[in-house]
């Protein structure tokens, strides 16, 4: 692959400047399907961002930024791996015993699927991701002496097309094909003050609008019907629908941090959030027949708040306790099963911490521990007699953890970075399950381990060149999967580390040259698995094998 990026900084008038910068990124990918329609899991990004910062006069600054990105990607980074888990675990043996998909699609040969393969993979339809994201926005201050006045505005638009291959294989059964369009916007308006006092503070109001539409298919085709048996004609739509979408949200709120002597500050903030969800579903299509629409509405609202203290043990070490609440509101169910909606989930925090500067300043420590008490989790869970999935709160879930992170320049040029953290999840109390699997079952994708090193080193090598080389190491531990996963097999993600390293020399002038190898050991390691519905066969997202090459990088302009 390779890659271009540029900027520029250029002043427009004594009190304006501007700034714009540029990339484009390019890479090949490690997959290929062997397959009839071909193709690599390759990937074009590009983009720019344009931002202008004026100050008219003393009181008044205006920021202004707007920013465009691009992203085509071929095939996903996903190898079959022979499991039937999810929606597919239930719905493919009946199309089997039905004659409607072959009992033996592959080859029962375990080499065809991972981890014995890790780079190809078999499709009959071209597979594409097409993404597109602009983002704006508006910041103005003014200075009124006692206090700053800020209004924030922002603007997101997200457009997303794909086309996947839906039974995941080489025969010629089905895609699914799926279009989505998102604009945010939102509004703040907050007075903060000049920070001269004891007491700081800030207060303010939020506003905020989403609208969402969604345009999702699968096609199931007859090209393979003398083959199966299936006399269904070209083009038949398996499921699809068209479903529009918005949310209104309004919340007003102030923070305080008062500092009660030069060592202990006492902190205090509370929020409340209002928000109005709306959703339509039309054109519903089964197999040809076209279901009645179907709307739903919710509001929800809540007050949040936040308690603290920060003290001084000395001028090297700081402690802090914070006991907070927050909430992900509730919503509207896109299943066909209803347009019930489920409610919001709710969460208390408890955190005590601690940063100390040690060997003069030259290193630092963090340690943080913390408990965070959930209810109403919001939960994915599946209809087994419609097979349908749908969103659903259950009882609640208990998360203990600590982190430690540390940063130290152990001699001139020599510096090393490390992190580690555990987070013990575990769901419960859920709601009307009785016996369900679920209970005591970590929350997905929460690894109960990680950590992270990175040693840096640098030197002057002649002149105005400087020498580097870095090597970094993660670890990240087994993962739960998700709650719709009937087989305990494949409940867990296995843990994996990875370990890279890169070199090379850098010029005053703003070139840089390295050599780098990512992924030194060539380990491939499951990152998630790609579950696209009625499919022969379920697949990984695995992780690219090692990559090595030589990067050039020159900076134009000056900050």
């Amino acid at each position: 692959g390779y890659d271009f990026r540029g900027f520029l900084n250029a002043p427009l008038t004594d009190n304006t400047a501007l700034r714009l910068s540029a990339f484009y990124d390019h890479t090949d990918g490690n997959i290929e399907n062997v397959g009839p329609a071909g193709g690599r899991n390759d990937m074009d990004e590009s983009g720019a961002r344009l931002s202008i910062l004026t100050r008219p006069n003393e009181r008044l600054m205006v920021h202004g930024a707007i920013s465009y990105e691009r992203r085509k990607a071929g095939l996903t980074n996903s190898v079959t791996d022979g499991i039937l888990r999810g929606d597919i675990a239930a719905i493919t043996p009946v199309l089997v015993a039905l004659g409607l998909f072959p009992e033996d699609a592959f080859p029962a040969d375990p080499g065809v699927f991972f981890p014995d393969q890790n780079d190809t993979i078999s499709l009959d339809t071209p597979s594409f991701t097409e993404i597109e994201n602009v983002i704006a926005t508006a910041n103005v201050e003014y200075d009124l002496d006692f206090a700053s006045l800020v209004w924030v505005n922002g603007y997101i638009k997200n457009t997303f097309s794909s086309q996947v291959d839906l039974d995941n294989s080489p025969y010629i059964l089905g895609l699914s094909d799926e279009g989505l369009k998102n604009e945010f916007y939102s509004t703040e308006l907050r007075l903060q003050s000049n920070g001269n006092g004891r007491l700081d503070w800030v207060t303010g109001i939020y506003a905020s609008r989403e609208e969402g539409e969604i345009d999702a298919g699968a096609l199931l085709f007859g090209a393979a019907a003398p083959q199966f048996g299936i006399n269904v004609p070209f083009g038949t739509v398996i499921d699809g629908a068209a479903v529009d979408s918005s949310q209104d949200g309004a919340a007003a709120f102030i923070d305080l941090d008062y500092a009660v002597n030069d060592y202990l500050n006492v902190l205090a903030g509370i929020r409340y959030n209002y928000d109005e969800i709306s959703v339509v579903r039309t054109q519903r299509e089964s197999f040809g027949v076209l279901a009645p629409d179907t709307t739903g509405e919710t509001d929800d609202s809540a007050v949040t708040w936040r308690l603290g203290l920060t003290y001084a043990l000395s001028e090297n070490i700081n402690t802090y306790g914070t006991i907070s609440t927050g909430y992900r509101t509730g919503g509207v169910q896109l299943a066909n099963v209803a347009s019930d909606s489920f409610d919001s989930e709710n969460i208390t925090s408890y955190e005590l911490g601690s940063k100390a500067f040690l060997f003069y300043r030259r290193g630092s420590v963090s340690l943080a521990a913390y408990h965070m008490e959930w209810e109403d989790v919001q939960i994915a869970v599946r209809n087994e007699a419609l097979l349908v999935g749908f969103t659903d709160n259950a009882g609640g879930a208990d998360v203990w953890g600590a982190e430690l992170d540390g940063q130290f320049y152990i001699s001139d040029g020599l510096s090393l970075i490390f992190g580690v953290g555990y987070n013990d999840t575990e769901l419960n109390d859920i709601s009307g399950s009785g016996d369900d699997p679920r209970e005591g079952s970590p929350l997905p994708l929460a690894p109960e381990w990680t950590a992270s090193l990175t040693v840096d080193y640098q030197r002057p090598v002649y002149r105005d060149i400087e020498g580097f080389i870095r090597a970094s190491y993660i670890y990240k531990g087994e993962m739960f999967d998700d709650l719709l996963t009937p087989d305990e097999e494949s409940l867990f993600y296995p843990s994996y580390d990875r370990f890279d390293v890169r070199a090379g020399v850098a010029g005053a002038s703003g070139w840089r040259v390295e050599a780098y190898v990512e992924n030194v050991r060539d380990d491939i390691y499951v990152t998630g698995q790609d579950v696209n519905g009625i499919s022969l066969t379920g697949s990984s997202i695995v992780s690219p094998p090692r990559r090595y090459g030589i990067r050039f990088t020159k900076s134009f302009g000056a900050d």
